[in-house]
C-alpha cells in the first residue's frame, strides 16, 4: 500500500521546532482531506511526543498521531534546512510522519484493512534501522526515490524467528524470550523486536519476541519458550502481563533504549536481569516486589514531582509577599491583605508533605492508597500527634533554645521523611492486600472507599503514635538542629553550596542531579530554603556554559552553532538536560567544566547565603519572579544570585574552551606554557628557557 506520494515529500523545509513542523503538516493533511481538524491532529501528534520522544539518534525522527480525526492512513517524509533540537536532547535532520486512523469505535471498518494499514506503518518504522536506506534518505534528493524507498515492503525476514537451526545446536546457545511494546503500539513496538532479532543473530543467541501492538499480541511466546529461556527482556514503554515469567530473570528496559543500543541492551540483561518474585509463589499480575531498588526509587520520585508544583506555588508567593512587606514596612502577622495572602499561599506549604507521601502510595499500589498515605503524611508533620508519654520524663540540653527540658520538646516534623515511610509502607501494603488477599466478591467494591481509607488509616496511624514515631521524632530533631548549625557556618554554607553545586553539574538531569535536587529540595521545611539557593543556582550553569560557548567560538565549534542558542534558553531556564548534546559530543571537554561550573556557582551562592524558594528549580529564571532573597530577607539576594550563576558559566567558558582544543590536538599557549594533546614526553631546552608540558 502506497501510503507516501510525491506530494508528500518535503525536501528543505525551513522551520525552527517540531511545533512548526505539526502545523504545517496539519495544514496539507487538511487540504487534502486525510484529516478532518488540523488542530486535532497537531494535538494528537504533542499527545504522542508527551509519552515518549519519537526522535532517534541517527538524526530521524517518526512522529505519529493516532486519532478518530484522521480519514485515511497517510504518511509525509520532511527533511530540514538546518537540523532542529527535537525534544531537548536529540538533533533532527528529517522526520518520517504517521497519520493512523482511530476506528476502534467503528463496527463497519474492516480489520484486515486496519491490519493492512498497521502492518505498513510498522514496516516504514522497521526501515530506520537499515543503515542504507537511512543514508538514502538523508541525502537524496530524487523525490521519487524517497517515495520507492519509504513504500516498498520492508524486509521482514527478522520478523519470523530463525527455527532452521537444529535442536542440538539451539540447545547450546543462550536462549532469550521477551516482549515489546510501546505506547500507541506502531513504530517502536516493531522497530524495538526487529533490533532485538538482529543483535541476537549477531550474538548467536536463541531470542523470540513478542509485539504487542495495536493489532494485539503477535508472535507470542509458548510455554517450552518460556520454560528454556535464561533470561526475560521487557523491552516496553506501559505496563504489560508478566504473570507468564514467574520465577525467570528479567531485564527491564524502554524500546527507545533498545532501538538505539541492541547490542549493548541485551549483554547488559544478561548480566543484570533478576527474579522478580520468589520462586513458586503463586500467580501475580503485578509483580510484587519490595527489595526492588530501582523501583522504590522511582516512587519516591514519582511522589516528589507530584509536590513541586505546590512548592513552586507557595515559595514564589511567599517569597514576592515577603520581599513587598519587608520593603514597605507591613506586617504579615496583621489584619491586611499581604498578611491574607501570605496565609493562603502558605497552603501549598501545609498540604506538600502529604501530596508527596500519597502520590507515592499511589505509584506503587494505585489510588486507593493515596488516601491513607496522605492523612498519615500530613499526622507524621505534627509531633503533638505523637505519644509523649515514653520519654517525658526524660530531660535534656535542647540545643536549639538551650533550655533544660523534656526531650519531647526536641520532636519535629517528619517532613520528607514522613512522606516516604508512609508513602511506601502504605503503597506496598495497599498492593500486598489487593495482590494477595482473597476478598468476597460482595466486600471488593468496598475495599477502596472504605475498608483501606478508614481501617488501614486507623491501624497505621495507631503503630506509629507508639512505637517508631516518638524515635523518629527526636531523631529528626537533632539531625535539624545539625543541619542549622551546619549551615549558620560560613564555612559550612560554602561546602554545603560546593557539594550540592558539583552533585548538579554531574549527570545534567539525571539520577546524580536529582540527589542535589530532592534533597535541597526535602530541606526547604528545615532550613528554609538555604540549601535550595546553592542548588538552583548551580542547575543552569552547564548548558548556559555549552551554548555561550558555542555562541562566542562558533568558528571553532561551528557544528554545534544550531544547539547554541537553544541551550543558552535551556539554561537560562535552569533545565540541566540542555547540555546533554554536548556532553554526548565532547565527552569529558564538557562533563568537568559542567562539574567544575555547578560547583562555582553553588559555592558562592552558600557564601552568599541566598535561600531558593522555589523546588527542584534554578537557573536565572526563577530569580526574575523573585523566587530567591537573602536569609535575611532581602531581596540583594536577586543580583547575588546572578552573580554566583555567571561567575559558574565564566568559568565553565574557560574550560570547556581550553578542553576543547586540548582534545582536538590544538596547541593552546599561555606565555611560554604550551599544552597539546598528542606529546609523549617532556623536554627542557636551556637555550631558549622554555618548557612544553606534555599530556597525553
Amino acid at each position: 500500500m502506497n501510503l507516501l506520494t510525491k506530494e508528500r515529500v518535503l525536501l528543505e523545509l525551513d522551520i525552527k521546532n517540531k511545533d512548526e513542523l505539526f502545523a504545517q503538516v496539519a495544514k496539507m493533511a487538511l487540504a487534502t482531506n486525510i484529516v478532518q481538524d488540523s488542530q486535532e491532529l497537531v494535538v494528537a501528534f504533542n499527545n504522542r511526543e508527551a509519552e515518549v520522544s519519537t526522535a532517534f539518534e541517527n538524526g530521524f525522527a517518526i512522529p505519529h498521531a493516532h486519532s478518530p480525526i484522521i480519514l485515511e492512513p497517510a504518511v509525509f517524509f520532511v527533511r530540514f534546512q538546518e537540523p532542529i533540537i527535537w525534544d531537548g536532547v536529540n538533533q533532527v535532520s528529517q522526520a518520517i510522519l504517521l497519520l493512523i486512523p482511530d476506528r476502534t469505535n467503528e463496527t463497519n471498518k474492516s480489520t484486515d484493512q486496519t491490519d493492512i494499514h498497521l502492518d505498513t506503518l510498522s514496516g516504514i518504522a522497521i526501515k530506520l534501522l537499515d543503515k542504507e536506506i537511512c543514508e538514502k534518505l538523508k541525502f537524496s534528493h530524487d523525490v521519487d526515490e524517497i517515495v520507492t524507498l519509504i513504500n516498498q515492503p520492508a524486509d521482514l525476514s527478522h520478523q519470523t524467528d530463525n527455527q532452521s537451526q537444529s535442536e542440538n545446536s539451539l540447545s547450546r546457545l543462550t536462549k532469550v524470550v521477551g516482549i515489546t511494546s510501546c505506547a500507541t503500539g506502531v513504530a517502536h513496538t516493531y522497530m524495538a523486536r526487529e533490533a532485538l532479532l538482529k543483535a541476537a543473530e549477531e550474538l548467536n543467541w536463541d531470542l523470540h519476541i513478542e509485539a504487542q501492538g495495536q493489532k494485539g499480541p503477535e508472535f507470542i511466546l509458548t510455554d517450552e519458550q518460556i520454560q528454556a529461556a535464561d533470561m526475560v527482556i521487557l523491552a516496553t514503554d506501559i505496563g504489560v502481563e508478566t504473570d507468564r515469567f514467574i520465577g525467570k530473570k528479567i531485564y527491564r528496559v524502554g524500546t527507545k533504549a533498545v532501538v538505539n543500543k541492541p547490542l549493548e541492551e541485551l549483554q547488559k540483561g544478561l548480566a543484570q536481569a533478576k527474579i522478580e518474585q520468589n520462586l513458586g509463589e503463586a500467580k501475580n499480575l503485578d509483580n510484587f516486589v519490595v527489595k526492588d531498588k530501582q523501583k522504590w526509587v522511582s516512587h519516591i520520585m514519582n511522589g516528589i514531582s507530584y509536590m513541586i508544583p505546590f512548592i513552586v506555588f507557595a515559595g514564589l508567593i511567599s517569597a514576592i509577599v515577603s520581599g513587598i512587606g519587608s520593603a514597605a514596612k507591613i506586617d504579615l502577622n496583621g489584619d491586611n491583605f499581604l498578611a491574607t495572602l501570605n496565609q493562603f499561599a502558605g497552603i501549598g506549604f501545609t498540604v506538600m508533605m502529604g501530596v508527596a507521601g500519597g502520590y507515592i502510595a499511589n505509584s506503587v499500589a494505585g489510588r486507593s492508597a493515596i488516601a491513607p498515605a496522605f492523612i498519615l503524611t500530613m499526622a507524621g508533620n505534627n509531633p503533638k500527634l505523637v505519644w509523649q508519654g515514653y520519654f517525658k520524663n526524660v530531660m535534656v540540653d535542647n540545643p536549639i533554645t538551650g533550655n533544660f527540658e523534656s526531650i519531647n520538646a526536641l520532636m519535629q516534623p517528619l517532613n520528607i521523611v514522613g512522606a516516604i515511610i508512609f508513602g511506601l509502607a502504605v503503597g506496598y501494603t495497599v498492593k500486598w492486600i489487593n495482590t494477595k488477599w482473597k476478598i468476597n466478591k460482595y466486600i471488593q467494591p468496598i475495599m477502596p472507599i472504605i475498608i483501606i481509607p478508614v481501617f488501614l488509616t486507623l491501624i497505621f496511624w495507631l503503630a506509629w503514635m507508639f512505637t517508631f514515631g516518638p524515635l523518629i521524632g527526636v531523631a529528626l530533631g537533632y539531625f535539624n538542629f545539625a543541619i542549622m548549625k551546619m549551615e549558620a557556618s560560613g564555612v559550612g554554607m560554602v561546602f554545603v553550596g560546593l557539594v550540592l553545586g558539583l552533585l548538579a553539574g554531574v549527570d545534567m538531569g539525571g539520577p546524580i542531579n536529582k540527589i542535589s535536587s530532592f534533597g535541597a529540595t526535602a530541606l526547604i521545611p528545615i532550613d528554609n530554603g538555604i540549601a535550595m539557593g546553592c542548588a538552583a543556582a548551580a542547575f543552569g550553569v552547564a548548558p548556559l556554559g555549552c551554548g555561550i560557548t558555542s555562541l562566542l567560538f562558533r568558528k571553532k565549534l561551528n557544528e554545534d552553532k544550531g544547539m547554541a542558542i537553544n541551550t543558552t534558553i535551556l539554561g537560562f531556564m535552569g533545565i540541566s538536560e540542555g547540555a546533554i548534546p554536548f556532553a554526548t559530543k565532547h565527552t569529558w571537554a564538557v562533563i568537568i567544566p559542567n562539574i567544575v561550573g555547578s560547583g562555582v556557582a553553588g559555592m558562592l551562592a552558600g557564601l552568599f547565603k541566598l535561600r531558593g524558594h522555589v523546588g527542584a528549580w534554578g537557573g536565572p529564571i526563577i530569580a526574575i519572579f523573585g523566587g530567591v532573597d537573602t536569609t535575611s530577607g532581602s531581596y540583594v539576594g536577586i543580583p547575588l544570585f546572578l552573580l554566583a550563576i555567571a561567575a559558574g558559566t565564566f568559568v565553565h567558558i574557560i574550560l570547556f574552551r581550553l578542553l576543547f582544543s586540548l582534545k582536538n590536538g590544538e596547541k593552546i599557549e599561555f606565555g611560554k606554557l604550551k599544552l597539546t594533546k598528542n606529546q609523549t614526553k617532556t623536554k627542557i631546552a636551556n637555550q631558549t628557557k622554555q618548557s612544553e608540558i606534555v599530556h597525553n
